[in-house]
């Protein structure tokens, strides 16, 4: 990094077009009602700006008033910019980097979002709505770190295969080792938590398809006349949907909440030429390259395994060779860990459980044992944590 220079980047959260988390029968050309199905309403303009709202409870609670709890790409696209001012020339470790990392949480598609509703632009940004809404930071983890393992491989090749699916040869990890100093330690971002996204952007349109059978059963009705949403023939009461009280559609490929990562700036002009001799790209430096990512992405299938595990033990321990251990209440038999990590390793490589000579008294190959097998079943299976 060179002195002088400030380094920049941008982790971004937006929805595309035509794409809904939650959707109420009360938005219309007036403005939209989403955010009340998040949380309650703040002040998100001044006293001047609600006098003279022409329709005050709507102003009260219509969007964009629950900003300190929709997500931050509700009311617009939110930008987090990363930025690092370097005061001498020299390498610097990720863990001096991260700390004298700032953050700015700015968006202008937002703010625009609180003019357009009727705040003067004076009123939103001084308003306890603006200042207290969800961030970025408040949704992402914009500074994780983890440290990369040095992995050794087996270099076997004639024996090299997946002990789960014979189909997939590759290279055979033989030893993870944690390095030395922080050399291999990597920024990590990513979010704190995600489930499945789905789409609820029109579908008052298609009620029918979406309502649950007790409630057709019920007498729900859909009214599909212009400006109109669901009622129900009981309650005559409009609803909103979303997530918690409906269903959705699964989102196209181009639809949904996506995750940027990018450069601030244009870095260069034509030919290379350095755009600015004061700006620098924290994107290259820490060596991110610039992506967007889909949150909540459903997988188009995932299959799933479950199995019974019989694991013997005894009521009390035992007193012959059979050695046991106490696990959970329980006198579990004892694996020889010398004989567990020899079959571990054997399998890892395409070879017999356990080959003639390995062993005290093996005098030919064994090709399966329990432990083996085992072994191999826990590839793919969660044992309970306690054993």
């Amino acid at each position: 990094m060179e002195s002088g220079k400030t380094y920049y980047m941008d982790v971004t959260m937006h929805k595309s077009d035509n794409f809904n988390t939650a959707i109420s029968p009360w938005s219309n050309s007036k403005g939209t009602m989403e955010g009340r199905y998040y949380g309650p309403a703040f002040s998100w303009q001044s006293n001047d700006d609600y006098e003279s709202a022409e329709d005050l409870d709507r102003a009260l609670v219509g969007d964009p008033a629950q900003a300190p709890y929709v997500p931050p790409y509700l009311y617009g696209k939110a930008v987090a910019r990363l930025h690092f001012e370097c005061f001498e020339t020299r390498k610097y470790s990720l863990e001096e980097i991260m700390a004298g990392v700032k953050v700015d949480n700015f968006s202008q598609e937002q703010i625009s979002k609180f003019v357009a509703a009727g705040a003067s632009l004076k009123g939103a940004l001084l308003s306890p709505a603006w200042n207290a809404r969800t961030t970025i930071s408040s949704s992402m983890n914009l500074f994780g770190k983890a440290t990369a393992k040095n992995i050794e491989f087996s270099a076997q090749f004639d024996k090299l295969k997946d002990v789960v699916n014979d189909e997939m040869q590759k290279f055979v990890p033989q030893i993870a080792k944690d390095p030395e100093g922080s050399d291999s330690d990597v920024w990590a971002i990513g979010t704190k938590f995600e489930c499945p996204i789905l789409n609820f952007y029109d579908t008052t349109k298609n009620y029918f398809s979406m309502v649950s059978p007790s409630m057709l059963e019920n007498g729900a009705l859909n009214n599909t006349k212009s400006g109109t949403s669901p009622i129900s023939l009981k309650t005559k009461t409009p609803r909103g949907t979303g997530i918690w009280a409906g269903y959705g559609v699964v989102p196209r490929t181009e639809d949904g909440v996506f995750v940027t990562i990018e450069d601030t700036f244009k870095q260069t002009d034509s030919f290379g030429v350095p755009k600015s001799p004061t700006v620098g790209s924290l994107l290259d430096v820490c060596g991110f390259t610039p992506e967007k990512k889909k949150v909540g992405d459903l997988a188009e299938q995932k299959e799933i395994s479950e199995a019974v595990i019989m694991i013997p033990f005894v009521d009390s321990p035992s007193e012959t060779t059979a050695q046991t251990v106490l696990v959970d209440g329980r006198n579990f038999f004892k694996i020889n860990k010398e004989m567990f990590n020899l079959q571990k390793a054997n399998i890892e490589n395409g070879k017999d459980a356990v080959g003639a000579g390995e062993y005290l008294g093996v005098t030919q190959n064994i090709p399966e044992t329990s432990v083996s097998n085992m072994i191999r079943g826990m590839k793919k299976y969660n044992l309970p944590t306690t054993l």
